[in-house]
C-alpha cells in the first residue's frame, strides 16, 4: 500500500530547500565570499563579482522574478563556477521555473564540486521525493545525516521517504535514531504513531501519539490523531471524549468541532451533532458544508421546515445547485406539498432537462397536485427534450395505463422495448396494460416474459400468481411463483396477500387466514386485504370476524359495491354508511 500520510512532509522539504541558503548557516546570503569552499587561486575581484551577482539573483528569487534571477546565478557561475552555492541556487531557480531535469544536473554539479555539501544533498533530496523517485530520495537524506548528525529535518524526511515506499521499519529505525539525538522532542514519538497508524498498527499509533502528547501536552496534532485512531477503532467515544477535551482547552478550534460534528453525525447522535453545527454556524454563517449537513440532521429528525430553511439558505449562496433544490423539492414531496415539490422539481428540470431522476419525480407529483393525467403531456414535451430515452417512454406507458388508456401504453411500451436496459420492467408494464385490456394470454405471454428476462423480478412473480388463483387456475404454479415473490421480498403486505388468497384458492384456510393477517397487520389501511381476510373467515365459519374485516374495508374504501352486494347476501343486513376515509 502507497503511504500518502507523509507526502505533505515532502513539500514542506521543498518548501524549505527552496529558500536561498548560505554555505554555512543555510539561511540568508553569505556575508563573505560567494564559494562555499573558496575556489584555489580565485582573484578577489572575481568574489566580489561573484557575490554581487549572487545578492542579486537572491533579491529578484525573493521577488518571484526567477527569470531575472537565473540570469544573475548564471552570471554570478561564470566567476565562480566552482561554487556549490551558487550551482544549488541556480538549481532552485530553474526549479521554480519548472526546468526540473536541468535542476537536477545544477544540483548534482554541486556535489560533483563538493561531496560534502549538505544543502546539495537536502536540496535534491526534497527534488527526487517530488518526482517520485523514493530511492535516490532515501539516498541523499542518508547522506545529510551522515554528514550532519543534527540536521534534524533530515530525519524527518528520511524517515517520510521510507514509510511512502512501504518500508515502515526502516522509518521507525530513522526516527527512533533521531530520539536519541533529541530526547524529549515530540516530532519523534509523533511520526513513529503517523508510521504505525498507516500500517493499520494502532495500538502501537495510539502509544506513540499519546507519548507525543504527554511530552508537550498543548500538541493539537498529537491529540486530533489520537482521537482519529480511536475512531479507526470503532471507539467513537473515546474520540468524542478527546475532541471535547481540545475543544474545552479552545472553544474556538473550528476545526475539532468539525470533526467532533461529524463523529456525532455518523453515529447518528443527531442532537449532539446538530448543536456542535450550530456552534459552527455560528462561526462561520456561510459555510455551505455545516448548512448542509444541519439540514439532513432536520431531515432525519423530520422537522422538514426547518431542513427546508437551510437548504434554502445553501441556495443563497449556490444559486445554481441542482442537487440542493432537489432535496427540497423531495422534502415538500414527503411533506405531501405536491404543489411545492413540483415548483421546485420544475426548476431543476429547466435548468437540466436531462436529469431523468427529477423528470420522474416531477411527473409523479404532478400528477398528485393536479389530478390524474395531468402528468401524460408533460412526459410527452419531455420525449421530445429527450427523443427515446427508456425511462421516460417507460413511465409514460405506466402511466397511460393508470389513467385507463391502456392502448396508447403498449404503444409507447412497444418503442421502449427496442434496446430496453431493463427488459423485465416493459415486459410486466406491458402485462399489466394488456391485462387492463382483458387480453389474458398477452398478460401471461409478457408476465412470463418478464420473470424470463429477470428471474428475481418480485413483481411479475406476484402479479401472475395472484391472477392464476384470482382465475382459479393452475393453483400449484400460482403458489410456487408467489412463493418466490415473498421470498424475494417478506415483509411486503401484498405479496403475502396474494400467498393468503392462493392458499383461500386451494382450501388450505389455517394457512389463508395467517397470510393474510401478516397482510394486514402490514398494509392496515388497504381496503382489498381486510375484504379478503373477511372472504376467508366466512369460509371459515367465523361470521362475526368476516362482517368486522368486510365494515372496516368498507371504511377503507366505501365505494365497493361488490362488497356490499356480498355483505347483504351474508345475512349481515344493510351494509354501513359510507364515511370519510380515514388518513394514514
Amino acid at each position: 500500500m502507497r503511504n500518502t500520510a507523509f507526502l505533505w512532509i515532502a513539500a514542506l522539504s521543498l518548501a524549505l530547500s527552496l529558500m536561498p541558503a548560505c554555505a554555512t548557516t543555510g539561511g540568508g546570503p553569505a556575508a563573505s565570499s560567494v564559494s562555499a569552499v573558496p575556489a584555489a587561486g580565485l582573484p578577489p575581484a572575481h568574489a566580489d563579482q561573484a557575490y554581487l551577482h549572487y545578492m542579486k539573483g537572491y533579491l529578484s528569487e525573493k521577488d518571484q522574478e526567477f527569470q531575472t534571477a537565473m540570469s544573475e546565478y548564471s552570471a554570478a557561475l561564470t566567476y565562480d563556477p566552482d561554487s556549490p552555492l551558487l550551482l544549488v541556487s541556480m538549481a532552485r531557480a530553474l526549479m521554480r521555473q519548472g526546468r526540473i531535469n536541468e535542476s537536477v544536473i545544477y544540483a548534482e554539479e554541486a556535489l560533483r564540486k563538493d561531496g560534502k555539501y549538505v544543502p546539495a544533498y537536502m536540496f535534491l533530496g526534497a527534488l527526487y521525493s517530488s518526482a517520485g523517485r523514493g530511492d535516490d530520495a532515501a539516498a541523499a537524506y542518508e547522506k545529510v545525516v551522515e554528514l550532519d548528525s543534527g540536521k534534524d529535518d533530515a530525519y524527518l524526511y528520511l524517515a517520510n521517504i521510507y514509510a511512502g515506499m512501504d518500508k515502515h521499519d526502516k522509518a521507525v529505525g530513522i526516527l527512533e535514531r533521531y530520539e536519541k539525538l533529541n530526547p524529549g522532542n515530540v516530532m519523534a514519538p509523533y511520526y513513529m504513531g503517523r508510521i504505525y497508524a498507516d500500517k493499520g498498527d494502532y495500538d502501537n499509533a495510539l502509544k506513540y501519539f499519546q507519548k507525543a502528547a504527554g511530552l508537550k501536552p498543548d500538541f493539537d496534532m498529537a491529540k486530533a490523531s489520537i482521537a482519529l485512531v480511536y475512531e479507526a477503532k470503532g471507539d467513537t467515544g473515546g474520540a468524542a471524549s478527546v475532541y471535547r477535551e481540545m475543544l474545552s482547552n479552545n472553544p474556538s478550534n473550528l476545526e475539532v468541532r468539525a470533526r467532533l460534528a461529524r463523529l456525532f453525525l455518523h453515529d447518528k447522535r443527531y442532537d449532539e451533532a446538530l448543536a456542535e453545527y450550530e456552534e459552527l454556524n455560528k462561526a462561520d454563517p456561510e459555510n455551505v458544508e455545516v448548512l448542509t449537513s444541519m439540514a439532513l440532521i432536520y431531515t432525519e429528525q423530520k422537522q422538514y421546515d426547518k431542513a427546508i430553511e437551510k437548504f434554502r439558505a445553501v441556495l443563497v449562496l449556490k444559486p445554481g445547485d441542482n442537487k440542493t433544490r432537489y432535496f427540497i423539492a423531495a422534502l415538500y414531496e414527503e411533506m405531501e406539498d405536491y404543489a411545492g415539490a413540483k415548483k421546485e422539481y420544475e426548476a431543476v428540470v429547466d435548468a437540466d432537462p436531462s436529469n431523468m431522476d427529477a423528470t420522474l419525480r416531477l411527473a409523479f407529483v404532478t400528477e398528485k397536485a393536479d389530478g390524474p393525467g395531468a402528468a401524460i403531456d408533460f412526459l410527452k414535451d419531455a420525449l421530445t427534450k429527450n427523443p427515446g430515452r427508456f425511462e421516460l417512454l417507460l413511465y409514460l406507458g405506466a402511466t397511460l395505463t393508470q389513467n385507463d388508456r391502456p392502448s396508447d401504453a403498449v404503444e409507447y411500451l412497444d418503442q421502449a422495448l427496442e434496446g430496453a436496459p431493463h427488459k423485465d420492467q416493459v415486459h410486466f408494464n406491458l402485462g399489466v396494460a394488456y391485462d387492463k385490456l382483458k387480453d389474458w394470454d398477452r398478460m401471461v405471454d409478457e408476465m412470463k416474459a418478464a420473470i424470463d428476462a429477470n428471474p428475481e423480478n418480485a413483481e411479475a412473480l406476484n402479479y401472475l400468481g395472484y391472477s392464476f388463483a384470482d382465475k382459479g387456475v393452475w393453483l400449484d404454479e400460482a403458489l410456487e411463483l408467489v412463493n418466490k415473490a415473498v421470498k424475494l421480498s417478506p415483509d411486503n403486505g401484498y405479496y403475502l396477500d396474494s400467498l393468503g388468497w392462493v392458499y383461500f384458492k386451494m382450501g388450505e384456510l389455517d394457512k389463508a387466514q395467517a397470510e393474510l393477517q401478516k397482510a394486514v397487520d402490514i398494509e392496515a389501511l388497504d381496503p382489498v386485504l381486510r375484504e379478503h381476510l373477511g372472504d376467508v373467515y366466512l369460509k371459515m365459519g367465523m361470521a362475526g370476524a368476516a362482517k368486522a374485516q368486510w365494515e372496516k374495508s368498507l371504511e377503507l374504501g366505501p365505494d365497493n359495491e361488490g362488497l356490499r352486494k356480498k355483505y347483504q347476501e351474508s345475512g349481515f343486513g344493510a351494509p354501513p354508511e359510507a364515511k370519510e376515509k380515514p388518513g394514514v
